[in-house]
Formats: structure tokens, sequence, C-alpha cells
């Protein structure tokens, strides 16, 4: 396999495109070109193939170029953590306050635009095969979390809550944190029921 033209990283740091480049690389990392790439067939990393510094012999011109985006890691997409704050249990077992969940999400070590492209919402797992919807989140920008107040009104008991976070446009993408304190139940063990939820929840 072989091409004309390659934009690479003359540097170990994980490379960005330079619309999406950050300050602090600026002074780590510059721009190079290189030809003549030239990789095996059972070639697996760029490191095994061979390329010319360009300019160099023949020249090229807009279209023949392609980007060559590196990173730590391909997809990283997770809730970090669930807090309660200001909770309040009635003596009827209803119980009022804020919740909290922030989450982490990046492609090819790129932050996902939160507010836009990811949905998060409230969940009260009953049993492992039986969770409630308790409310959508709303992310707050400065604080840099989905928050949810929880009214006397929604009559809410709690036994454990978890915070489910999927992507806007394609909820096959979707990952799940519960309390640590409060659950008796793992993550994992809920799936079925998520999944049961979201295809109601669609519907």
């Amino acid at each position: 396999m072989s091409t004309s033209w390659i934009q690479l990283w003359d540097s170990q740091t994980p490379c960005r495109l330079p619309n999406r480049q950050k300050k602090s690389d600026k002074n780590r990392a510059s721009w190079i070109g290189k030809t003549s790439m030239e990789c095996s067939s059972d070639a697996r990393d760029i490191s095994e193939c061979t390329f010319d510094r360009y300019p160099t012999g023949v020249p090229c011109f807009d279209g023949e170029q392609f980007a060559v985006q590196c990173a730590y890691s391909r997809w990283s997409f997770q809730v970090l953590d669930i807090k309660l704050e200001n909770k309040v249990t009635t003596s009827a077992g209803i119980t009022k306050g804020k919740v909290y969940c922030t989450v982490e999400a990046n492609k090819y070590d790129l932050d996902i635009d939160l507010q836009n492209e990811v949905e998060v919402v409230l969940l009260n797992v009953k049993e492992e095969d039986e969770v409630e919807l308790v409310a959508d989140m709303k992310y707050k920008r400065k604080m840099n979390v989905f928050m949810t107040k929880i009214k006397t009104k929604q009559q809410i008991k709690h036994r454990c809550f978890a915070c489910l976070a999927l992507l806007r446009h394609n909820s096959e993408f979707f990952t799940v944190k519960t309390e640590d304190e409060s659950c008796k139940v793992e993550p994992s063990s809920i799936l079925s029921a998520i999944r049961s939820l979201l295809q109601n929840k669609e519907k």
C-alpha cells in the first residue's frame, strides 16, 4: 500500500487536527509532511511503514492529501460519579433532593459536546429486572455535570439511584453507574431492564 502525501505530527504526543489543536500542544509539536508512504499488507501500525519527507520529488495538489489523527484511546464513555445532595426522606418513604451525575465522553482523545450529543436520565433501580425512570437530567455547563431535582410530588421511594447516559442520535451507545452505598445490584445486572426502558422511551 502506498500513498502520495500524508500529514503527521512530528512528536510523540497524541495527534490533533489543526482546528482542534489545544494551546498547550502548540509548543510541543509541529506539523510536517510525508510523501511516498509504503506499508506492507500485514502492517498494523504506522510505525511499520516507510515514507519520505515532503516536499521532495513529485508535488501534491488539493484533494490528494489525507490526514492521520493519533490518540491514546479510540472511545471513552462513562459515568464517573453520582452524587445526592440535600436528600430528605419523609415518614412515608418519599425522597426529595438534588442529584448530580458527572459524565465523560471523548473520541480519539477529543471531548464530545455533552450538552448537544449526550442525554442523561436518572433511574431508580427497584430490582434487577425493574427500573423506574425518575427524570431527564439537564446539563450545567459551568459545573460540567448533569443535574435534576426530585420533588415530593413525584412520589419517588428511593431504592437505588442510577445515572444512565446515552448518545442522543444513537441510544445503542449508553453507559450506566449506580450509587456505591445504597445499591445491592451491579450495573451489568440491570442492562436488560435498561434496554427495555429505552425501547419504550423511543416509541
